[in-house]
């Protein structure tokens, strides 16, 4: 198991068992991005946890070598955050992302490329918007027999919002993919909210997609909220323990 802590937009911890290998490249003038390289070698569980109280930069690029999988586990508490995540998986290759967001203000791209024939992508976010969230999810199933799942449960308090995209894109020749995009906000406030689903495919009779989208507003109790978040996401032992305390802590604030 392999775990990586970042305040703001710099590693303060970091725990490598040799099943992935990272290099960080800092920033520079020309390019004041600090950006994380992550290769994957061997099936494993990477945890990150991100702490931030300034605005911030980060370019995660994430490399998973043929035939193994990586189990990613992520928790943001951050003020003000721009990211963005390249996956470049092979054939082969699974990647399941787990992401639980608590964040003033974000802005996030996760961009998924499918390189080999029986790759796939599942990624499940929870998302909590205190400010204004853009979120943009886009994979490309560059290989037939490729599967991609996304699905994403946010909620918004005070002048929270968030603006969904998810695409997904069939390289042409390509057959026998399965797209998946689901995503569902509830607004705790008068701020508006969009989902927006794109999908280009060429193979009319092999390539199936499924795509649900919602938008609820209403006053639901902190245990309506806990259950809608919590229900998406399901951490391994540690991590579940810090969701929940961060949950417990916004039924606090909801309550007052």
């Amino acid at each position: 198991m392999n775990k990586i802590e970042v305040v703001n937009d710099v590693i303060t911890k970091k725990k490598l068992d040799g099943a992935l290998f990272l290099v960080v490249d800092e920033g520079t003038e020309f390019m004041a991005v600090n950006q994380l390289k992550i290769t994957v070698v061997k099936n494993t569980t990477l945890k990150m946890i991100y702490h931030g109280t300034k605005s911030s930069k980060l370019n995660i690029v994430i490399d998973v070598k043929p035939n193994q999988t990586l189990r990613l586990e992520e928790i943001h508490i951050h003020d003000k955050m721009k990211v963005q995540y390249q996956y470049h998986i092979c054939e082969g290759a699974k990647v399941r992302v787990k992401r639980m967001v608590m964040c003033h203000q974000m802005r996030k791209w996760d961009i998924a490329h499918l390189d080999g024939e029986h790759a796939q992508f599942s990624f499940l976010e929870s998302g909590i918007a205190n400010g204004k969230h853009d979120n943009h999810v886009l994979v490309y199933h560059n290989a037939s027999h490729t599967k991609s799942l996304f699905r994403f449960r946010g909620v918004t308090f005070h002048q929270g919002n968030i603006q969904l995209s998810m695409s997904g894109i069939v390289e042409d020749n390509m057959k026998y993919c399965k797209l998946e995009q689901d995503g569902e906000i509830v607004a705790q406030n008068n701020q508006v909210s969009d989902i927006q689903t794109n999908y280009v495919k060429e193979e009319e009779k092999t390539v199936k997609i499924s795509s649900h989208t919602a938008l609820h507003q209403g006053a639901y109790s902190h245990n309506e909220i806990r259950q809608f978040l919590t229900d998406n996401i399901k951490f391994t032992k540690g991590f579940q323990e810090i969701m929940e305390k961060e949950i417990e802590e916004l039924e606090v604030s909801y309550a007052s």
